[in-house]
């Protein structure tokens, strides 16, 4: 499928002879060859090596191969002692691989066509898989050695185990024989033959000018994490305490004192959904106001100044959690 596509390039001869020319055997896993039992694109081993020896690397060249053979011989001997707790003859990893390319063999019907020879079926797609050569038509058993999907549902058709078909590479047997091989051990520096050499000298430290960086200096093409919080720069202006201006600071200050006003108190709790309308009633008192119409009006009583009931709304005062007696205790 990713020939075809690549083929479909020929048409742009250009784009055609540049991915040509970066040797897709290293990146494009249509071209990769068979019997290196790795489907694997990126370069990890060695980014995970790289991430062990990131602070060995930093010291003089004596130290820094002192701590990488430790580190070596340490983790042998671990290894060594974990594979003798594997119940199994295939490393546990691989096996967690194989059930995960075997997760959906229930969907893959499998028809017999003759010997070891088989045929995995799903709708329109189909695939060829030999048991004996352990092989797939989809290249994943060959590449990766490990069975495929359509490997696995063959295997399971057959009511074997599909331990039996992963390579060899992948046994407990070639585990243990791979760190069987240590580090011979050297003494320390105590223990050297004197020589008459003069002996090395570190170089001289210096300060270098400016604030030490702390940060890794990024590549032009990394790009700066807007949401981090050591990217940002918060903009901060500068109020002055004497005339309570923002600009300048109280000690180039050349204008009048102006006394501070305290903001109004922000009010607390949560607000409302659906607060209730309030009518202000004025702070003159009601007699007054009714002496007033009677002076205005004698003999006739203004109705219409006296608020009615039904227009204000009397809030109850806030009730606050208070202990109550019982009756009992309260008559005892």
């Amino acid at each position: 499928m990713v020939i075809l596509k690549i083929n479909k390039i020929k048409y742009f001869p250009f784009a055609y002879e540049y991915l040509m020319s970066k040797q897709p055997e290293t990146w494009c896993r249509a071209y990769f060859g068979s019997g290196y039992a790795c489907e694997a694109v990126e370069n990890g081993i060695s980014e995970c090596f790289n991430s062990i020896i990131l602070d060995a690397r930093k010291k003089p060249l004596i130290t820094m191969l002192e701590e990488i053979w430790i580190y070596i011989m340490d983790r042998f001997a671990y290894m060594n002692e974990e594979s003798e707790k594997w119940n199994s003859n295939v490393c546990p990893k691989f096996l967690e691989k194989m059930n995960r390319f075997g997760k959906n063999m229930r969907l893959w019907g499998i028809i017999h066509s003759q010997g070891h020879v088989f045929e995995a079926r799903r709708g329109c797609d189909s695939y060829r898989v030999d048991l004996d050569d352990m092989t797939c038509s989809c290249r994943l058993w060959d590449l990766a050695a490990i069975p495929c999907v359509h490997a696995n549902a063959t295997i399971n058709f057959i009511h074997q185990t599909p331990d039996a078909y992963i390579n060899a590479y992948f046994s407990k047997e070639k585990f243990r024989q791979l760190h069987l091989a240590n580090i011979e051990l050297v003494n320390g520096s105590n223990l050297w033959a004197q020589t008459e050499y003069i002996k090395p000298l570190p170089p001289m430290s210096r300060r270098m000018p400016g604030r030490p960086a702390t940060k890794r200096k990024r590549h032009a093409s990394e790009k700066d994490n807007k949401f981090s919080t050591t990217n940002m720069k918060v903009a901060r202006t500068t109020r002055c305490g004497n005339c309570l201006e923002y600009g300048h600071n109280k000690r180039t200050c050349k204008n009048e004192r102006k006394q501070y006003v305290p903001p109004p108190p922000k009010k607390t709790g949560r607000p409302r959904k659906h607060p209730i309308p309030h009518v202000s009633v004025p702070n003159q008192s009601l007699n007054e106001r009714m002496r007033e119409n009677n002076t205005t009006n004698p003999g006739q009583p203004n109705v219409s100044s006296q608020p009615s009931c039904s227009n204000i709304v009397r809030r109850s005062p806030r009730k606050h959690n208070t202990l109550r007696m019982s009756p009992r205790k309260h008559q005892q």
